[in-house]
């Protein structure tokens, strides 16, 4: 009897490991843009509001950046889809390639991407962006199927007490649009100083790019 007992326990058990890896695989497969291979909006939202509320307790700092790729619709209008999903495979593959494991990507939409750097400082995002912006330029576009420079923009940002994601991909926003308006191909760091003042903070920040 209890010989029995233990054959249905261990099966039952076995069953529960198996059914948890089949939904872990699914999770996977529904926050995976099959595009690019990185997480996909709501996947990277999810991921990424964790691993701050991480950092918040842990009190490190988290750096985002926001990279959108220049003149895409051009891309896309002159050489075609295929070569429009090669160019966001292979800027992906970048991105990816010069992050760490601690690092949360994802492909924000379109030709957008966010990238969450957890225990990384303003400093260290721009660098990380700086040398994605570099790699993605070297590329060859004809190799890909679009015969013409490739370039992204980017913009990053810090978090300060009490932001939340919401607060850093807007901020990060700002600092990409800033990045488009300056002539493209380049990375606009904002750096946001809290004040202690009922104004809101950001309008207190210092720029550059």
């Amino acid at each position: 009897m209890l010989t029995a007992f233990l054959l249905v326990s261990n099966g039952v058990l076995m069953l529960l490991v198996n059914v948890r890896e089949v939904m872990a695989e699914i999770t996977l497969r529904s926050e995976t843009d099959k595009l690019s291979g990185l997480l996909n909006r709501r996947g990277f939202e999810e991921r990424a509001e964790r691993a701050l509320q991480h950092a918040t307790r842990a009190r490190i700092p988290s750096a985002l950046v926001l990279a959108d790729l220049d003149h895409f619709k051009d891309v896309n209008d002159t050489f075609g889809h295929d070569a429009g999903d090669r160019v966001i495979a292979a800027f992906a593959g970048l991105l990816a390639n010069s992050a760490d494991a601690r690092m949360v990507l994802g492909r924000h939409g379109g030709e957008e991407f966010a990238i969450l750097l957890p225990g990384a400082n303003l400093a260290s995002g721009r660098l990380y962006a700086e040398g994605v912006r570099r790699a993605f330029a070297a590329l060859s576009g004809s190799d890909l199927g679009a015969n013409r420079p490739l370039s992204a923009s980017f913009g990053v940002t810090q978090m300060q007490p009490g932001d939340g994601l919401h607060d850093l991909v807007h901020c990060a926003d700002a600092a990409l649009y800033a990045a488009k308006k300056a002539g493209r191909d380049r990375v606009h760091a904002v750096s946001i100083e809290p004040v202690d003042t009922a104004a809101d903070p950001r309008q207190s920040g210092q720029a550059g790019s």
